[in-house]
């Protein structure tokens, strides 16, 4: 069978970018993932969110709270762990503007990384396909916003090609008077503006999931930027979405933006992961909030049939960023920590473990058995469950 794996966001803040400085302005990531690095080898394909820009030093690394720019030797670290693809449509791929949204782009296709989500032309095709030992994959890659009135980075209208978004982008509300009446036509106005962008744009992923299928796509996934922030569960707005990603002819719904694990959907053949947490972050690790389990993470794997061309199986491996030293961190599966870890932090491990996985499932097993990987259907059924004597 062929084993497709989808890891969570892919974030570096300013403390990674110094602790991997090497010196005369060189950087080696290397050390990030060579963890899990033994663990992606085993998937025939593993896409990613990269959820920052890689617009150069002279745009200016990561210097203001969630505005990132990361050195492009972080997405080749990430390429060298094994990662195959990276989607690049979501809420920072503006933090350096249009520039390093295509700087970012001439970066990926350099080092050799496909993607999907951002575009230089109005001529790129807003869907992919990869071949996978004969099994054709169709991805696609859209985002809520951009944070245009946080980065100050607006698309003009001859620009919105640029990302592909579920919604308009966002606007500053400004109302240019005191008049009531004025206020509620610039209200209205701003309202009609967004329903028009949602329903073009959801328009847009039709004729593009249309597109897939009749490219002879045999499984299509949706890469999701969408949600709140550290939620507990997914917000009403994307619950909506997915049933309408379903609805429309979606197979699998990958979803990123929460920065902690959520709970996925699976409806008979259809699955949707809500938030597959931070693969590569600080959160939770050196910055707050340390009560949200955000230092943890999901890697969603499919398995598909080559001769067939159908979905056989889904699992899930649950993986930890943890310090290694000089403000470092490394991506590690929870697994092999365990044979590492004694006592008191071995028990926190295994309770953190049962955490995500019941929260991955939307279970509540009192005990699991620690594994490397857990099969869907079987962890549903409580075949990995220890009885509480």
């Amino acid at each position: 069978m062929i084993k497709i794996s989808f890891a969570g966001d892919l974030l570096c803040q300013s403390r990674q970018i110094e602790a991997y400085k090497t010196g005369n302005d060189d950087y080696d990531f290397e050390s990030c993932f060579e963890r899990i690095k033994p663990f992606l080898s085993k998937s025939d394909f593993v896409v990613a969110n990269l959820e920052t820009p890689l617009a150069g030093k002279e745009m200016g690394y990561m210097y203001r709270i969630w505005e990132m720019n990361t050195p492009k030797q972080f997405a080749i670290a990430a390429k060298n762990a094994g990662i195959d693809f990276v989607s690049t449509a979501n809420n920072h791929c503006l933090d350096r503007g249009i520039i390093g949204l295509r700087r970012t782009i001439d970066t990926l296709d350099e080092i050799g990384f496909t993607h999907i989500g951002t575009y230089k032309s109005r001529d790129d095709k807003h869907y992919y396909i990869v071949n996978i030992k004969g099994v054709k994959v169709g991805l696609l890659s859209y985002t809520y916003g951009t944070n245009a009135p946080y980065n100050q980075n607006f698309l003009a209208e001859s620009q919105l090609y640029s990302v592909d978004l579920f919604d308009t982008q966002e606007e500053e509300v400004y109302y240019p008077a005191s008049n009531i009446a004025v206020k509620v036509f610039y209200k209205g106005k701003r309202t009609l503006r967004r329903i028009f962008y949602r329903m073009l744009n959801l328009c847009a992923i039709k004729y593009n999931t249309k597109m897939l299928y009749n490219n002879n796509a045999d499984i299509i996934v949706m890469l999701m930027h969408a949600g709140g922030q550290y939620g507990e569960k997914p917000v009403p707005y994307v619950k909506r979405l997915v049933r309408h990603l379903k609805k429309i002819g979606i197979d699998v719904v990958i979803g990123n933006h929460e920065h902690r694990v959520q709970e996925a959907l699976f409806e008979n053949k259809f699955t949707a992961t809500y938030a597959l947490g931070d693969f590569f972050s600080e959160n939770g690790v050196y910055d707050p909030p340390y009560d949200k389990s955000s230092d943890y993470s999901v890697l969603f794997h499919l398995y598909l049939s080559e001769q067939e061309k159908n979905l056989q199986k889904r699992s899930f491996s649950i993986l930890k960023n943890v310090k290694s030293g000089g403000g470092k961190i490394q991506t590690i599966p929870v697994f092999d920590l365990l044979s590492e870890y004694s006592g008191s932090d071995k028990e926190q491990l295994e309770k953190d473990n049962l955490k995500i996985f019941n929260k991955f499932l939307n279970q509540n097993f009192c005990k699991v058995v620690p594994l490397p990987e857990y099969d869907v259907e079987e962890a549903l059924r409580g075949e990995y469950s220890i009885p509480d004597f």
